[in-house]
């Protein structure tokens, strides 16, 4: 069976390294602590733990900001300005702030950034509105593992997306197609799937009437602007509106829908090459769930499948992963600053992660295209930077392994934490003489003069190393 549930045996073990690779894939990373909570667990028991506490997170809180209005016509150009100022401070606010929940959700966050890029907007294409990303990262939040059908109602009617894909400019006798073909395109059928141009056409005559307005901060529904006339729409003629239009897909395309979203959750969380038996039996659990995304997950990540050797370091970190592992990793989340997460953002941006800023509709590609000849050498600088301005907390750290004070089993401990792949006793072996660099083993001591040097400097050796790019 595609799906059959991991049970530990003696190849393949309920242990630290695939603890540890649930961490990685469900969230970013962890550390001693989170380790011990999970392997006091079956791996089942890990994930509904995982999955619940995912569930149980609120979405981003409502800003003071987030009901400021652009300023009337008419407005004078100090008013403009001042309000100009205050928005891309608001902006930087919420980019700032919005990196620091992700980094510390787990799943939560994950799911936050795999949505977001799913079903990607631009910033600047509505207008560099704090107030509407906002109002879109929580449409998302909202619905982030529950009703997927929920979920793109909900973000198709923020004015984010609306701006966007012109769903605000099309009306009546004029229709804009735009959103109707990512809907089908990109968030739910996946290009040519199940889909004819008429259907495209038909679509966007049923969504037209929306409006936005920067002063009132709302989405309207303007019924001189609709084209309220039958429509054929999958073959079927009824005189469809927004919603009857989206419910409609989902009752003509179920098949197809669940599908899609299986195999881009299998390729964000395990690997972009999805078998076709897992695919449909992952959309088995979908629809059988009522199109509920939370099922999914448990599905994928309690199966044989998802534990699978060559599963485990098998993908490329994104920049937010890269950066927010360490952070997740060597030290508890809520002793960052907001300078902590301005300094992550600002790396993951120079790597080519700039939230809530896509390169364009199709999202961030991912996967290899994290890494290139450009990306790396940034990759490599933030990461040092970062071990140098957490040397407390490495030393901190390092103290935690269970035989610190013995350099090769330290080593290897430290290597099973930062690297996805296997520690070998080999490995082990090579990563302890290169802690010692040219050390007596007989003279280390985690206490000794100059231990911290030589840790930090271990862990920048093991940041360069390639595996340290994957997770």
């Amino acid at each position: 069976m595609p799906l059959t549930e991991f049970h530990p045996d003696s190849s393949t073990p309920w242990d630290r390294r695939r603890a540890l690779h649930l961490l990685r894939r469900t969230g970013f990373g962890g550390g001693p602590a989170e380790v011990a909570q999970l392997l006091a667990l079956t791996p089942a028991q890990a994930v509904d733990l995982i999955v619940d506490r995912c569930l149980a997170t609120p979405s981003f809180p409502k800003p003071y900001w987030s009901d400021i209005p652009r300023p009337p016509a008419g407005s004078t150009q100090d008013v403009l300005n001042a309000y100009t100022s205050a928005r891309q401070g608001y902006m930087a606010e919420f980019r700032r702030d919005l990196t620091g929940t992700i980094l510390r959700n787990g799943l939560h966050g994950r799911l936050t950034l795999f949505w977001h890029s799913h079903f990607a907007t631009e910033v600047f294409d509505y207008g560099y509105m704090p107030q509407y990303a906002w109002r879109y990262i929580v449409a998302i939040q909202n619905h982030l593992a529950g009703d997927f059908h929920q979920l793109v109602y909900h973000v198709g009617l923020t004015s984010a997306m609306l701006i966007y894909l012109n769903g605000n400019q099309n009306r009546s006798g004029a229709p804009n197609e735009n959103f109707a073909r990512e809907l089908l395109e990109l968030h739910t059928l996946g290009e040519g799937n199940g889909y004819t141009q008429h259907d495209i056409a038909e679509l966007a005559r049923a969504f037209t009437g929306f409006t936005t307005n920067d002063q009132t901060l709302k989405v309207a529904f303007d019924t001189k602007r609709h084209d309220n006339w039958y429509k054929t729409i999958f073959g079927v003629w009824d005189m469809y509106n927004y919603t009857s239009a989206i419910d409609h897909l989902f009752r003509q395309r179920p098949r197809e829908i669940a599908r899609y979203i299986c195999r881009k959750l299998h390729g964000h969380f395990v690997h972009p090459d999805a078998p076709d038996a897992v695919v449909e039996a992952l959309a088995d659990v979908f629809l059988a769930n009522g199109f509920r995304i939370a099922p999914v997950l448990r599905a994928l990540f309690k199966s044989r499948h998802f534990f699978a050797e060559t599963h485990i370091g098998a993908l490329v970190k994104s920049p937010t992963q890269l950066f927010g592992s360490l952070m997740t990793t060597v030290a508890k989340a809520d002793i960052y600053t907001v300078t902590d997460y301005q300094t992550i953002l600002n790396g993951s941006v120079e790597a080519g992660f700039d939230i809530l800023d896509p390169p364009d509709v199709s999202g961030w590609p991912g996967y290899r295209a994290w890494l290139d000849t450009s990306r790396l050498p940034v990759r490599w600088a933030r990461t040092e930077a970062f071990m140098e301005r957490f040397r407390t907390n490495i030393m901190q750290f390092a103290r935690a392994m269970p035989n610190p004070n013995d350099p090769y089993a330290l080593a290897g401990d430290l290597a099973e934490y930062l690297l996805p792949v296997a520690v070998t006793p080999e490995d082990r072996q090579a990563y302890g003489q290169t802690l010692l660099a040219g050390t007596p083993a007989y003279e280390w001591s985690i206490n000794a003069s100059g231990a911290a040097n030589r840790i930090v400097g271990y862990f920048n050796h093991l940041a360069r190393l390639p595996e340290f790019q994957l997770t």
